[in-house]
C-alpha cells in the first residue's frame, strides 16, 4: 500500500460532516473516526478506540501509539496528531497541497471533514508523526 493511496481515500472523505464519535461517510465522523474510515477501507486495520471525551488525551495517543510507529520527518499520507490545550486531542492525515503540506482532518469548528495548508498555528501543536500499518512512505 502506498501513502498516496492513504491521500486518495482521506481526500475522499472532504465534505463529511462532523459529527463527534461517529465512523460513517454518510452521518459524519470525528478526527479519530476519519483515521479509522481510512484504514479500514484501505483494510489497514480493523481496531476502534471508543468511549472518549472531547479531550481525549493520552487514550488517543495511547491507541494510535500501539497500532502505528512514529515516523522520524513529516510524510505524505502520515498519520499526524496534535497537541491543544497540552492534551493531544487532535489528529489528522498529512497530505501535499498547493505546494506545501496540507492537512484532512475533521474538524468541529468548520462542521465537515477539510483539507487546508498545514500552517504555523497546527504546526505548533504537533506532537508526532505516524506511519499507518502496512503502508509505505518514501
Amino acid at each position: 500500500m502506498f501513502s498516496s493511496e492513504v491521500v486518495e481515500v482521506a481526500r475522499s472523505l472532504v465534505g463529511t460532516p462532523y459529527a463527534f464519535q461517529q465512523r460513517s461517510r454518510e452521518f459524519g465522523c470525528d478526527c479519530l473516526g476519519l483515521i479509522l474510515l481510512i484504514g479500514w477501507e484501505l483494510q489497514l486495520f480493523d481496531f476502534d478506540i471508543k468511549g472518549y471525551g472531547k479531550a481525549v488525551g493520552n487514550q488517543l495517543k495511547d491507541g494510535i501509539e500501539k497500532h502505528c510507529n512514529n515516523l522520524s520527518e513529516i510524510k505524505a499520507g502520515a498519520l499526524v496528531l496534535f497537541e491543544i490545550n497540552n492534551v493531544p486531542q487532535h489528529c489528522g492525515i498529512i497530505t501535499n497541497y498547493r505546494g506545501s503540506w496540507g492537512l484532512v482532518h475533521a474538524y468541529e469548528n468548520v462542521g465537515q471533514v477539510r483539507e487546508h495548508s498545514l500552517i504555523n498555528w497546527w504546526k505548533d501543536k504537533i506532537v508526532e508523526f505516524y506511519a499507518l500499518p502496512h503502508v509505505n512512505y518514501f
